[in-house]
């Protein structure tokens, strides 16, 4: 099975077909329509990442619920039958998902200075029993996955594997297994540096669950980050204000604004998408045509209408080189930062009434 991601990523980019849209068609469309051309950049790297491990079917529906893994011989199968990508995460999302998981959780630790965890995926979306993670290092250029499953949905041997599987298997030899605890833990041996793998591995045998959830808060992001380039999320998050639900929107995002607005719908959150009814296309999974859902609000009516009403007093639109900074700060006023692209720390602050919508410049 072939681990380069660079290699993965260009294949996976070649079979995507993205129609080019001028930016007003993006602003006309609806948000299930926007949101599509969101996900397909998304399923991207989920598809990349899900191959640095393995490959799913949804022939295991009938058998599982979530992910499955087997190890025979020098071989191995995993069969996905749906599946839950959650970008940028949070410290509160990950915790949350940790917390339900089928598991105790060891997460990996030791990992090299600098490193971000860009996106995880589970499946079940109530009950996980896989939690894969996807670490980036600008520092290094680097980009690997390493999967959580519970010991449970591993068997060695070929007992319950379904036929469908049979053909669709890969070398063993190409995969760093280790146990901790009741926790299987699978990396490509060739997504990082094997002394990396060795390390990673010695840390996870010598820390906890809580203890290890400590170790990865650093790597997480402390703001809710739509979008848009990782430097521009990195100064902003330096700055943010705390204790408040501060949300970047980037210029995809304020494209959306309007069309919400209009129709009085709240903020949707395009970061986590939940995909079942995975189909099976020349025996391997389609996410594509997958069962997509994105369940959860970041903004509400209100809150969208106060950035509207930003972007109409300030003349601001999708084709600006700027990204917005928003959050609440108390019950009479909502608070919309504009973010240079070309210098992050450039900020221009401005307060809207929450009552009148009016628009003001903060001193």
């Amino acid at each position: 099975m072939h681990f380069d991601f660079g290699a993965a990523g260009k294949s996976a980019m070649e079979q995507i077909r993205v129609p080019e849209l001028s930016i007003d068609l993006v602003r006309m469309r609806s948000r299930e329509r926007s949101q599509r051309g969101r996900m397909r950049a998304l399923l991207l790297y989920a598809l990349v990442s899900v191959s640095l491990i393995g490959v799913g079917t949804g022939l295991a529906a009938r058998f599982y619920n979530g992910v499955h893994m087997w190890f025979y011989g020098d071989k191995f199968a995993i069969a996905v039958n749906s599946l839950v990508i959650q970008h940028n995460p949070t410290l509160e999302d990950l915790r949350a998902v940790v917390n339900r998981a089928a598991f105790p959780v060891v997460l990996p630790v030791g990992m090299p200075s600098g490193t971000r965890i860009d996106r995880i995926m589970y499946a079940p979306l109530n009950h996980p029993n896989s939690i894969t993670i996807i670490y980036g290092n600008a520092r290094m250029n680097t980009h690997f996955g390493i999967s959580l499953f519970d010991s449970v949905a591993v068997t060695n041997g070929t007992t319950g594997l379904p036929s469908g599987l049979t053909s669709m298997v890969h070398p063993a030899s190409t995969l760093h297994v280790w146990t901790v605890g009741k926790e299987t833990v699978v990396a490509g041996r060739q997504a990082a540096q094997p002394t990396q793998i060795d390390e990673i591995e010695g840390s996870m045998m010598r820390t906890s669950p809580r203890a290890s959830l400590e170790a990865t808060e650093p790597m997480l992001r402390s703001i809710i980050v739509e979008g848009g380039p990782g430097a521009v999320a990195d100064a902003v998050e330096r700055y943010a204000p705390r204790g408040y639900r501060s949300v970047l929107l980037d210029r995809k995002y304020i494209g959306w604004i309007p069309w919400l607005a209009k129709r009085e719908k709240p903020g949707p959150d395009s970061r986590m998408a939940i995909l079942t009814a995975i189909p099976t296309v020349h025996g391997q999974p389609d996410y594509m045509k997958a069962t997509v859902h994105w369940p959860n609000k970041i903004m509400p009516k209100l809150g969208v209408r106060a950035v509207r009403a930003f972007l109409q007093a300030t003349h601001t639109g999708p084709a600006c080189r700027c990204e917005l900074l928003y959050y609440r700060p108390n019950r009479a006023t909502f608070a919309i930062w504009k973010v240079s692209v070309l210098d992050p720390n450039r900020v221009a602050k401005f307060v809207v009434d929450a009552k009148t919508l009016a628009v003001r410049a903060e001193r």
